[in-house]
This record gives structure tokens, C-alpha cells and sequence, in this order.
């Protein structure tokens, strides 16, 4: 590949014509591949892959189906996860050319919680499996809908119950031999539930759902987060993140033991007194 056209791929993508970039993927099909130039909104530079600014930036579907026909990895990568996009016909159009429903996204959680809900659906009835834990942590994707108690979440949360998922699905502990590393998801106790997200975040229709379909009101978590936060190496093997999310590296974050909560407990010592209601 020649370096003036490889810089100009870089430098245009992104203001670049349909047509002007079919041109160069015909001349350089491997530029699907190559990192392209973003302009922040502070005016910084950064890079990222072409079919995740096309995708999920640009939200550009023309230059999606360019990119995809030029050889362009659907995997999502460190470059940027373009899986799924918010835009709903790029990600049907992905899931034509045979993607992975369950490939991680940016969240680890193939995007539910960054796409809307048509995106959901089509994700669900294309395979998405309703009991995907996150690796290093346990946390599942009904835990992440119960952070939130908006009509989005609890549809999602809903659908997900009546697709199997499990309402008493427990997190990691963070001791011994199930460590969790530090991440952008919300382990803050050993063992937590779904449940134990509603009640800690004050979230009550969250919590009538769960128990309405029944979670269990007397689980206990079994340990908690240090606080300060302590750190110390990650020992284990990282298979699953296609990036980095430091350039320090992974870290474990550590727990302790403690006596633990049920979530009703949990409710009433963080004063969320609409959840005590529903739980009492």
C-alpha cells in the first residue's frame, strides 16, 4: 500500500463522498482495515476504525456497505466496537452479512444500553442470549437494566425475563478465586442480584418487576468493594476485550468479606423507602 494514499485515507474518510471512497477501497481494498482520522469536538485528533466512524458516528450506511464489501472486519476491535451501531438499518445490514449478536461492545454488553430498543428487538430475535454474563465480573444483562427505571429499561428488563433470563443471577464475589476487574459496569457488592441493583439505586418499578417475576427477596451478598478503591494487578488472562481500557493495563479492584444484605436491607440502609414498600 502506498503511504500518500494510505495518509489521504486516513485525512478523508470521514468528509470523503460515497463515491470517493468506493474509489480508493478499489485501488486499496485493505484500507477497510486501516485506522482513520476523527476530529473531536475540542478540536483533537483521534483514530479510530473506519467501519466503527461510518457505523456508529456517522451513522452513514452507504459507506458501511463500502467498507463491509471491501473485506472490512466485522469484528469490533480496539479501533472502536461499530457493533452494534444506534442506527437500526446499519445494524439489520450487519446482521445480514452474518455478525455476532454477542460480540462485546464498548460496555461488554453487545450494546444494550447504547442502542434503542428497535435495535434490542432485532438483536434478540437474531439471537442474543439473554443470560450473557460479563466475564470478569459475573454481571449480567438484566443486572444492567435495573440500574435505571425508565420505560426503555423495564421493557428491555421484561423482555429479557420472558426470553429465560435468570431474575436471581448473582455477580462475582471480587475474593479469592473470583476476582473482578476494574471496569466501567457496577459490582459494588459480592453476590449482588438484579434485585440488589433495584434496591440500592432506587429503582421501584425495577423492583416489582423482579419480584412479580420472581427474585428471590432474601439473597445475600457476601462481600463488598474496598473503599477507597484498592487496586492490584490482574493476574488472569484477558481474552474477551478486543481494547485496551488503560494504557496502565487491567487491574483487579479488591473486596472484602462483610456479613452481607439482603435487598431489602440494602433499601432501607440506603433510604430508598418505595423499594422497602415493595420488598417489606
Amino acid at each position: 500500500m502506498k503511504l500518500q494514499f494510505k495518509d489521504r485515507w486516513k485525512s478523508e474518510f470521514e468528509k470523503a463522498s460515497v463515491e470517493t471512497v468506493r474509489m480508493m477501497l478499489s485501488k486499496e481494498p485493505e484500507l477497510a482495515n486501516e485506522p482513520v482520522n476523527h476530529v473531536t469536538r475540542n478540536g483533537s485528533i483521534r483514530q479510530w476504525g473506519s467501519l466503527y466512524l461510518a457505523s456508529v458516528h456517522m451513522k452513514d450506511l452507504e459507506k458501511v456497505k463500502a467498507l463491509v464489501a471491501a473485506g472490512a472486519n466485522l469484528s469490533n476491535s480496539h479501533l472502536g466496537t461499530h457493533w452494534p451501531s444506534d442506527d437500526y438499518q446499519i445494524s439489520r445490514f450487519f446482521i445480514e452479512c452474518g455478525i455476532d449478536v454477542n460480540q462485546p461492545s464498548y460496555l461488554g454488553f453487545h450494546g444494550v444500553g447504547v442502542s434503542g430498543l428497535d435495535t434490542f428487538y432485532l438483536m434478540m430475535s437474531n439471537g442474543l442470549d439473554p443470560n450473557f454474563a460479563w466475564p470478569y465480573n459475573g454481571e449480567t444483562l438484566l443486572h444492567v437494566q435495573s440500574r435505571h427505571d425508565d420505560d426503555t429499561h423495564l421493557a428491555r428488563a421484561y423482555s429479557l425475563i420472558q426470553a429465560g433470563a435468570d431474575v436471581n443471577a448473582q455477580a462475582w464475589t471480587g475474593l479469592d478465586d473470583e476476582p473482578i476487574m476494574e471496569n466501567e459496569h457496577f459490582i459494588t457488592y459480592g453476590r449482588e442480584t438484579p434485585l440488589h441493583f433495584a434496591a440500592r439505586l432506587g429503582n421501584p418499578r425495577q423492583a416489582q418487576l423482579l419480584v412479580d417475576h420472581g427474585a428471590n427477596p432474601i439473597l445475600k451478598t457476601v462481600s463488598r468493594r474496598i473503599e477507597p478503591k484498592i487496586f492490584s494487578k490482574w493476574n488472569k488472562e484477558v481474552s474477551f476485550i478486543p481494547w485496551p481500557m488503560k494504557v496502565t493495563g487491567f487491574k483487579r479492584v479488591m473486596f472484602e468479606h462483610s456479613t452481607g444484605e439482603t435487598p431489602l436491607e440494602m433499601a432501607i440502609r440506603y433510604n430508598n423507602h418505595s423499594v422497602v414498600k415493595i420488598l417489606s
